[in-house]
């Protein structure tokens, strides 16, 4: 193979040649007719001497005695640089470069070849040559991070939503349709708190391949952090399609996930919206799509988890009034405009005063006092219940403090807990806080918790109740009945009263199913040991009725409203 030649005239300097030496890429100098002047070591090295262990050949200089040859291939790269070198050595281009993929030794390797005009005016061409695999895949790996996720390597938001814009592009073009389903999945945090995060992370890879599988081959299923999913459907010519794919992912959760030799039972609840010239409102480009099938999401979890549902255009008004719920709940809380209610519960025996329950009331501008049913759900799915229910706990009990002075011993102040407050693990600590604060007496304070909060993780919210139940306070179980009840759980969590839901008391006396199941509901309570209230006690005939199924006290209208605290406390001292 032809060797580079110097000729003695042109030799270069011995300070010169170590300076090339020293660079690390293949360097060449060629003088204007294609004559080699100087090459460095590494050029020697990498493309002479390894000129046996590569593929084809490009001449670097046009006059064939004077020949220097790089290692390119396929063909048309090769061609590529000929004609590049070739145009800078005739001065119809300043410069040239080219990226090019070579093997090298059974590795596919990436290389840079640039071509530059001399500068100051000196006749002749610098060219340089670098194998840029390296930094080639740390580039491939900074566009994979920044597009993907990086535990289960989907698509992630932004790459998703480059994706929605293209399949919206497309679709104007035709009559196909394009689909958002936003997916989550039911009860996940639960995972996380028991199993630990790494086993969170296993379900989390679990329920991306399931998802992968039950998808057709040119849909995009993207994760956009935590346990939030979307599939975008494409390329479909109508709705019932992608009603089979939302199907087909319900389907797909049907099995356990094994995560360290336990079966986990996981559902996943959907939301779907659709865009194109089959629905009656297209929404706003890629992040309305997404936006909308959120919304549809929310719904499907208000519907009971575990289904999917079709976002309407009606559910964006739904939705535009939640937020203005959840943006004036903040101000509240700073504003201070929170203020709490008590209902008294009476013993069915002889009617004195037992204790009340606390109510949160939102005095709301313009809306005026706010119940609960206008607020909490709202609260509860944005995390603001968190920091609503330390307030109300700690307000409870500072007013708690106030009625021991003229309050009977048995008097007890509910506060009620909400699901996402019992998964808290800053909960018992909030609970110590406030009573030692204001030194009220543990006994005095019952925490009420729905039978969903009980469910959602059994075993953080036994853990978290038997800790609390340990400064002394109660623990009572809020509209019981519900769904959920069984004598497992009542074994299970430290409850020392269960509060019967109205649902079962509205149909009182007259419904013999509601009043076998009270009677039940009591006589398990009674062999256990724990208090029954009977709640939403508006007639006096209601009041017979549980007091003569067992019930040992009641809480409604017919006797007393959630009140302020001085109505309680002219209660207590004067009994009226």
């Amino acid at each position: 193979m032809p060797q580079p030649l110097r000729p003695d005239d042109d030799r270069p300097s011995p300070l010169t040649q170590a300076v090339v030496d020293a660079l690390p890429d293949e360097v060449a100098v060629l003088d204007a007719s294609g004559r080699v002047l100087l090459t460095n070591i590494a050029w020697e090295e990498r493309i002479v001497h390894g000129a046996d262990r590569s593929g084809a050949w490009v001449a670097c200089g046009i006059d064939d005695d004077y020949l220097v040859r790089l290692a390119i291939s396929p063909e048309p790269d090769a061609e590529a640089a000929r004609a590049g070198v070739a145009a800078v050595l005739e001065g119809s281009l300043r410069s040239f470069g080219l990226d090019y993929v070579a093997e090298v030794d059974g590795d596919r390797r990436r290389f840079h070849l640039d071509v530059r005009a001399l500068p100051g005016g000196v006749p002749g061409i610098l060219v340089e040559h670098r194998d840029v695999t390296a930094s080639a895949r740390v580039e491939e790996q900074l566009v994979a991070s920044a597009t993907t996720d990086g535990l289960t390597g989907l698509p992630n938001r932004g790459l998703l939503l480059d994706r929605v814009r293209g399949a919206l592009a497309r679709s104007m073009r035709t009559s196909h349709v394009v689909a958002a389903l936003s997916i989550d999945i039911d009860a996940f945090t639960s995972v996380n708190d028991t199993l630990g995060r790494d086993a969170g992370d296993q379900v989390l890879m679990s329920v991306a391949r399931r998802l992968t599988r039950a998808c057709r081959a040119g849909d995009t299923v993207a994760r956009l952090g935590a346990d939030e999913f979307v599939v975008l459907v494409e390329d479909v010519d109508a709705i019932d399609s992608v009603h089979g794919v939302a199907r087909r992912i319900l389907e797909s959760m049907a099995a356990p996930i094994v995560i360290g030799g336990s079966e986990l039972w996981f559902s996943v609840s959907i939301g779907v919206a659709i865009a194109g010239s089959q629905t009656p409102a297209t929404p706003a480009g890629a992040e309305g799509l997404v936006a909308d099938a959120d919304i549809a999401l929310y719904r499907a979890k208000e519907r009971g988890r575990n289904r999917y549902v079709l976002f309407e255009p009606s559910m964006r008004a739904h939705e535009e009034q939640r937020l203005a719920v959840s943006s004036g709940l903040r101000q509240a809380l700073r504003d201070r405009r929170l203020q709490l209610a008590y209902q008294p519960v009476f013993a069915c025996a002889d009617d004195h005063v037992l204790g009340v329950e606390a109510l949160v009331r939102w005095d709301r501008p313009g809306h005026g006092l706010v119940p609960p049913s206008g607020f909490l759900d709202v609260a509860e799915d944005t995390g603001l219940i968190v920091e609503i229910g330390a307030w109300v706990l700690d307000e409870a009990c500072r007013q708690a403090r106030e009625w021991q002075r003229v309050a009977p011993s048995d008097f007890v102040v509910g506060i009620n807990l909400s699901a996402r407050q019992l998964s808290d693990p800053g909960l018992p600590g909030l609970v110590r806080q406030s009573l030692q604060r204001y030194g009220v007496d543990p006994f005095r304070i019952a925490l009420e918790v729905n039978e969903r909060a009980l469910v959602d993780d059994p075993e953080r919210a036994r853990r978290t109740l038997h800790e609390i139940l340990g400064f002394g306070v109660q623990v009572a179980v809020d509209q019981f009945g519900t769904g959920y009840s069984s004598l497992a759980y009542l074994q299970r969590f430290p409850v020392g009263a269960i509060k019967i839901d109205r649902r079962f008391v509205a149909l009182l006396p007259d419904d013999r199913t509601s009043s076998a199941l009270v009677r039940g509901i009591v006589g398990m309570a009674d062999a256990l040991g724990i208090i029954t209230v009977a709640e939403g006690v508006e007639t006096e005939a209601q009041r017979t009725a549980v007091e003569r199924l067992g019930c040992h006290a009641y809480q409604g209208y017919l006797k007393a409203r959630p009140g302020h605290p001085d109505t309680i406390t002219t209660l207590l001292t004067t009994g009226a």
